[in-house]
């Protein structure tokens, strides 16, 4: 389209040329026609305004073209940098948001970590103190066993009449090695009756007659480590007891800290994950950042170019406006000069005659007197001079000229090298227009890749905005679970204090039925003890 609009403008100023040329063989052969040289300067001085006339209107149609041109492109490009500017401010409030969001969870995570291995220290320390408890009830119901036997077998020795207590009294010594419900005093009093049965022993073995005394000393000591007996059984059941107690405590205290390092485990992971999500999420946005700042900063800068360019084009035609206007009134001064009665009265007086003398031939021997001509001739020099029209400068030069020789000639290539300049002026035209051609078409195609940008852009968005939806979906499923976990621990941690409540009390029971059955086998013994002491 370009390269057609090219060959037109050419072709119509070759036809104007032609014109022009035809102008040049109508003045040299004005001495065979019935028209003044005058007549045919003033029809060429018409041409060339009509012509300048007609340039300027269509300069002018060029230039609103090219102006709406600039305009839609600046509009579009405008635009542009407008959604990337709004984008911009969308991705550093997203990147902003992300990171916040990642710092935010971040604190989470170290203090979930901190709870974690507070919680699994705990186990690990409940676990060695579990450990030594358990040592320490091994050894000491080892030690209340040796004892509740050595005691067995000492009262089996004191019963027997061979009136020896050496290997009861070795007996007793390890038993009391090992009580602690039985106070030295008690056994001091052990040991003070069996030093006295002893002596009583020892009677006997001399022929005394203690035997009554004996067995009555003998008596008090086996009820005596009877009631010890008690007391150790007593003590190790208090220490079964507290283990169990102790067992018990332990797996419950186990059972919260494990449940408690599970559930905070599984609330980092998914901390974790949503943290993993964010960063992602920043630097995908950080990175589209640069490439759409990047491109916002091409398009302001294309923008400023792009304005300069329009503005400096725009005042470019003012300035030829401006000059095809004076230009057009200078002619039009001109043509007005010489068609005044003035000048068509002299140059009908100075028509060409039969001798084939010239009207130009005849007035360069007398020269233009007339102040009318000389008022034309000052008028296109001044105008020549104000507009720095070269055309009319020679024009002015050659008509004003008073010197021999052939005017015609120096009329003809007075046009001659006016036809050359015009078409030197033309070809420069049509290059600029050919130019202002590119360039439309040039940002034609720009246009076409910054909408399809646009669109590109868009559709990211339109994506972004569907995963951010997706997203608050699987967000507000999470919060569910949470939720869920939360209501189901609580539950869990409520049902095992109703246990240990309920353990506590069956602990508690079972220590009373413990000593009612103490009380009842008190009781029977002592019926039992009564009885047979009554049948001996």
């Amino acid at each position: 389209a370009a390269g057609h609009r090219r060959d037109h403008y050419r072709k119509r100023f070759r036809t104007t040329v032609g014109a022009m040329r035809v102008s040049v063989a109508f003045v040299a052969t004005a001495a065979a026609a019935n028209v003044t040289p005058t007549q045919k300067v003033v029809e060429l001085l018409q041409g060339m305004a009509q012509k300048a006339e007609a340039e300027k209107e269509a300069e002018i149609k060029d230039h609103f073209k090219y102006v709406t041109f600039c305009e839609d492109t600046a509009t579009a490009k405008q635009r542009a940098i407008d959604v990337g500017n709004k984008k911009i401010e969308q991705l550093k409030a997203e990147i902003a948001t992300e990171t916040s969001t990642s710092e935010k969870l971040g604190g989470e995570i170290e203090e979930l970590d901190g709870e974690i291995s507070q919680a699994e220290q705990e186990m690990q320390a409940a676990t060695e103190l579990r450990a030594q408890e358990k040592n320490d009830y091994m050894v000491q119901d080892q030690d209340y066993a040796e004892s509740l036997d050595a005691m067995d077998r000492a009262i089996i020795e004191l019963r027997k009449m061979d009136h020896s207590t050496a290997q009861a009294e070795m007996l007793l010594q390890k038993a009391a090695a090992h009580t602690k419900m039985v106070s030295a005093g008690e056994w001091e009093q052990v040991w003070r009756v069996l030093s006295q049965s002893k002596k009583t022993g020892l009677l006997q073995d001399s022929g005394a007659p203690e035997v009554a005394a004996y067995n009555s000393h003998m008596g008090g000591i086996i009820e005596m480590l009877e009631d010890m007996k008690d007391k150790i059984s007593e003590e190790k059941a208090q220490l079964n007891t507290e283990e169990a107690n102790r067992g018990h405590s332990y797996e419950l205290s186990m059972i919260d800290l494990s449940d408690k390092v599970e559930f905070d485990k599984q609330i980092r992971g998914e901390k974790a994950s949503a943290r993993a999500s964010a960063n992602k999420a920043a630097a995908e946005a950080d990175g589209e950042l640069s490439e759409t700042t990047a491109v916002r900063d091409e398009d302001v800068q294309f923008l400023a170019d792009h304005n300069a360019e329009c503005k400096k084009n725009s005042e470019e035609f003012e300035m030829r406006q401006e000059t095809r206007a004076e230009e057009v009134k200078a002619l039009g001064k001109a043509i007005e000069i010489l068609s005044s009665d003035s000048v068509s009265g002299n140059s009908a007086k100075y028509r060409l005659v039969q001798t084939g003398t010239s009207f130009i031939q005849r007035k360069s021997s007398s020269g233009l007197r007339g102040p009318k001509q000389q008022r034309l001739f000052d008028f296109l020099q001044s105008a020549a001079a104000r507009l720095d029209s070269r055309n009319l400068g020679v024009v002015a030069a050659q008509l004003a000229s008073k010197s021999g020789g052939d005017p015609m000639a120096k009329v003809k290539q007075m046009i001659s090298d006016l036809i050359e300049r015009l078409e030197k002026q033309a070809s420069e035209e049509a290059e600029h227009h050919g130019w202002c051609n590119k360039q439309m078409h040039d940002n034609k195609l720009t246009r076409e890749e910054l909408q399809s940008s646009v669109e590109q852009l868009q559709a990211k968005i339109d994506e972004l905005a569907a995963s951010i939806a997706k997203l608050g979906e699987d967000v507000a499923g999470l919060e569910n679970e949470i939720k869920e976990l939360n209501d189901a621990r609580s539950k869990a941690t409520a049902q095992r204090e109703e246990e240990h409540k309920e353990n506590t009390a069956t602990i508690q029971d079972a220590k009373e039925a413990q000593a009612a059955v103490q009380k009842a086998l008190e009781v029977l013994k002592g019926f039992y003890d009564k009885a047979a002491s009554a049948e001996g």
